[in-house]
């Protein structure tokens, strides 16, 4: 077999690599004490370097709560109402 399909290179015996960047403590740590401050989750995510959906994965990883979508005010919505 010449060519493996995709995800097969381990049966050949290459080592297989991965692209994402995994947890340190540090970043553990920032996720933390942002969501305890109520710091959005775009916010967060900016500071870690992360997408959003991988600062929530981590959060449930975590046990961390993140403040509910709803509740997370955009720069423009503040801009607008005047606050």
């Amino acid at each position: 077999m010449k060519n493996p399909p995709a995800g097969r290179a381990w049966a050949l015996g290459e080592e297989m690599r991965s692209d994402t960047k995994r947890w340190i403590t540090e970043d553990e740590d920032i996720l933390r004490q942002a969501a305890l401050a109520g710091t959005s989750v775009a916010e967060i995510a900016s500071v870690v370097g992360r997408t959003e959906s991988a600062i929530r994965a981590r959060a449930y990883i975590l046990r961390v709560l993140l403040r509910p979508r709803r509740y997370q005010a955009t720069r423009f919505c503040l801009a607008i109402s005047g606050a």
